[in-house]
């Protein structure tokens, strides 16, 4: 079982400084394939057919009190249907949301398409319409291999843009030490989320290509006609410098993280 509640309460009552009119959290409560039923050792294909997930039940969280009042009904929907909730950190807006829906309708009506059942729209919108502007977080999968590893790709994420410009400016301003100045930053800008098998690194947007570049055989070649090494990212380098043999991990711009993971049946 995973119990993020008390976790993702304090971290919204932080965020609650800039929320404006309308600002919103998309709860989704999620049936994942691999958590579909067994029926005879074999998946049961009414769960799921082709689908990855499946969107069982959705909130739009307003405030912490909101979604403490849910949270008891989340916990039991969970347990019941054997399903996940997740949580999408960036804001969303009912407005926007609104508008979305109704763009998409007229879309439809415009192209003369067949309309299809409206039940989707609200969660199709919620999908598209991240409103977080500059509270914008990106999330960084870290399953169970990488978790030996977490201080040193933290490290790594502050050497990328925009956030090393930041700490270099904070250095500047302050007089202290590098250090000092990353762990402070950490402590108040990164958020880590327990999930069923790792964690989520929550952060600021920053440089995906200096974190993570694997060069292509042109760019080898032409590395090694000029006698210089190919660019890598700063995850490749670290990995050749200690025999790791590990691909970047999932990085993601929009993504929910985990709220709450009952015991699965």
């Amino acid at each position: 079982m995973v119990d993020n509640f008390e976790l993702i309460e304090k971290y919204m009552a932080k965020q609650a400084l800039t929320w404006k009119e309308g600002d919103c959290y998309y709860v989704q409560l999620l049936r994942r394939q691999a958590d579909d039923p067994m029926i005879g050792g074999v998946k049961d294909k009414k769960y799921h057919g082709n689908m990855h997930s499946r969107s069982i039940k959705d909130y739009l969280i307003k405030s912490v009190d909101h979604l403490e009042d849910v949270k008891q009904q989340i916990i039991e929907f969970c347990k019941l249907e054997n399903v996940r909730a997740y949580i999408r950190l960036n804001k969303r807006n009912y407005k926007n949301i609104a508008l979305q829906m109704m763009k998409h309708i007229a879309e439809q009506a415009a192209s003369g398409e067949t309309y299809s059942s409206p039940f989707h729209l609200v969660s199709s919108a919620c999908g598209e319409c991240c409103q977080a502007g500059d509270d914008k977080t990106w999330i960084v999968d870290l399953d169970k291999e990488y978790l030996p590893y977490e201080k040193e790709i933290i490290d790594m994420i502050c050497q990328c843009m925009p956030i090393s410009a930041k700490l270099q400016e904070l250095q500047a301003e302050t007089g202290a030490s590098y250090e000092e100045i990353k762990q402070k930053y950490v402590a108040e800008n990164f958020f880590i989320v327990p999930t069923k098998s790792g964690k989520h690194i929550v952060c600021k947007p920053f440089n995906r290509d200096t974190f993570s570049h694997v060069p292509n055989a042109d760019a080898i070649a032409k590395a090694k006609k000029d006698g210089k090494e190919p660019k890598m990212g700063l995850w490749e380098q670290f990995c050749k410098s200690r025999g790791i043999e590990l691909k970047c991990m999932d990085i993601h711009k929009d993504n929910p993280t985990i709220l709450y993971v009952p015991d699965m049946q």
